[in-house]
């Protein structure tokens, strides 16, 4: 990979290296060993993106983005880093989100009324409760 990438991009397995290792001299073998396979590692996920036309991953990551405040604007990048979809492609998938909504519950409670069962996730600020509900049918 570092032949790779110093074919392809000069100086970046290194840069990626240096940015999760300490320089300090305390770093173990092992620890140097581990940190050259999670550089890989990114390396490989880096190359995987820029290769797609798009991916989930993307399309998630760039709604998650739009949905936690990302302008447009921030977002018509994500294409050219590779982290995400152009900013439409994101629109159309809240659209398609909000349009199949009431599709996607009904769906969901028709399968806990198939399963006999409801699952209900309470959320408060600190911690879920996850409760498992069985429905009592009357004697």
């Amino acid at each position: 990979m570092r032949e790779f990438c110093e074919e392809n991009a000069p100086g970046l397995f290194d840069l990626l290296l240096r940015s999760i290792t300490r320089n300090d001299g305390r770093i173990s073998p092992d620890r140097e060993a581990l940190q050259r396979k999670r550089t890989v590692s990114l390396i490989h996920i880096l190359s995987y993106f820029r290769s797609q036309k798009t991916c989930q991953l993307q399309k998630d990551s760039g709604l998650y983005s739009s949905l936690t405040g990302l302008s447009l604007q921030g977002l018509s990048s994500g294409p050219v880093l590779g982290f995400s979809v152009n900013p439409r492609t994101v629109q159309n998938l809240k659209k398609g989100m909000a349009k199949t909504h009431s599709e996607q519950c009904s769906k969901q409670l028709q399968e806990v009324l198939n399963l006999d069962c409801l699952m209900i996730n309470f959320l408060d600020d600190y911690h879920n409760i996850h409760t498992r509900k069985v429905q009592q049918h009357p004697s």
